[in-house]
């Protein structure tokens, strides 16, 4: 295990404490999509200087830190040397735009859970101290006359269901499976590697075939409380078209998107059922354009929670904000890794056995040490 002389480490931070008023350290990662924040820099928010760096390879750099974000995928000698390294007033930030099954690593061993502290937690889950959604449906205040057409288009979409993705393969579940399967009772048109249809990002001409669809597969490669991402929020938006959800817990879509706005896959005892109904929808305007009242109560705004991490600027003074709130000052417990906001929020993607099927078997024992 590689060892530091902190005390040095830290005194060389005087040399330019008079240009900073907080130091953080962004731990190993440098992801090509970090783009213009992947060098040392300041960033400046309201009375604060904050020095940024990473430690890429060296980890001894956390020593003279204020602020150790995680979003990096660390070995558990990695997180065993940090843990020494720390000092008593760093504030630690667990901070990811992925699921807790796709970012394992980013939290420590279960092991070690009980030594090693994560103060501050900035996810798209929704309990997260500082929460970065992927997108959220925004309810229209009293008195406002400009809404949202509540038109389907239904005479327009003379196409079934859609899916476009390129990961076929998932960590939780067999995702790919579920499509082929399903494909097997009613049409799919597959778009993307997993599929035989291709239409090229960035064409324009894109949208407007995607639009032709009356239903949209917004499956998401990991099955967790609160986990929705942009799948969900295109299909309401660009695409406008109804989202077949699996993903998170109905009674989660229910509470974060509009009402009536989804079909979710777990509400019916078979396959063949979701099928029958989905014909059912897309022959009957009026049923299909109901799942579009919710136009008459609100707007939806996506995000990219990858530009709001505490990498970007942005993300750095929002954390900046909430560590200097008395929200953190009054903070009571920390984030557990393995509880029911993270990892324990992990489920079988569904109630049913036909859902469940499609889970990997070795997901499906390690989430049963969870509950």
């Amino acid at each position: 295990m590689q060892t530091c002389p902190c005390e040095l480490v830290r005194a060389g931070r005087n040399i330019v404490d008079g240009d900073y008023t907080h130091r953080m350290v962004i731990v190993k990662s440098t992801p090509y999509w970090y783009g213009r924040y992947s060098q040392e820099r300041i960033v400046t928010c309201d009375g604060y200087a904050v020095l940024v760096s990473y430690s890429r390879g060296d980890l001894c750099t956390i020593c003279s830190a204020d602020y150790v974000v995680i979003n990096a995928r660390l070995e558990t000698w990695e997180w065993l040397q940090l843990h020494q390294l720390r000092t008593n007033d760093q504030v630690w930030v667990h901070t990811t735009e992925e699921s807790p099954i796709n970012s394992r690593k980013l939290v420590p061993d279960k092991r070690l859970v009980d030594a090693i502290t994560l103060n501050v937690t900035q996810t798209w889950h929704p309990n997260a101290d500082i929460y970065l959604p992927y997108g959220e449906f925004v309810p229209y205040p009293p008195g406002v006359s400009k809404k949202l057409s509540t038109n389907s288009n239904f005479e327009s979409k003379n196409k079934l269901v859609l899916w476009i993705s390129s990961h076929c393969y998932t960590q939780m579940w067999h995702r790919y499976n579920f499509v082929y399967d399903f494909a097997k009772h009613i049409p799919v048109d597959m778009y993307g590697d997993c599929g035989n249809l291709t239409c090229l990002i960035g064409d324009p001409t894109c949208r407007d075939i995607f639009r032709q669809y009356k239903f949209l597969l917004a499956l998401e490669n990991s099955c967790c409380g609160g986990y929705i991402t942009e799948k969900f929020w295109n299909s309401l938006t660009k695409i406008e078209a109804i989202p077949i959800v699996v993903g998170a817990p109905k009674k989660d879509y229910e509470r974060l998107a509009p009402v009536g706005s989804f079909i979710h896959a777990d509400d019916f005892p078979s396959m063949e059922d979701l099928a029958d109904y989905i014909f059912k929808v897309a022959k009957n305007k009026g049923l299909y354009s109901s799942y579009f009242k919710w136009r008459e109560h609100g707007d939806i705004v996506s995000h990219k929670p990858h530009e709001m991490l505490s990498i970007s600027n942005e993300g750095i003074c929002s954390l900046l904000d909430f560590t200097h709130s008395s929200s953190f000052l009054l903070k009571t417990s920390s984030f557990h890794p393995y509880g029911p906001n993270w990892m324990g929020g992990c489920f079988s993607c569904g109630e049913h056995t036909w859902i469940q099927r499609y889970v990997h078997k070795n997901v499906t024992e390690k989430l049963k040490t969870l509950h």
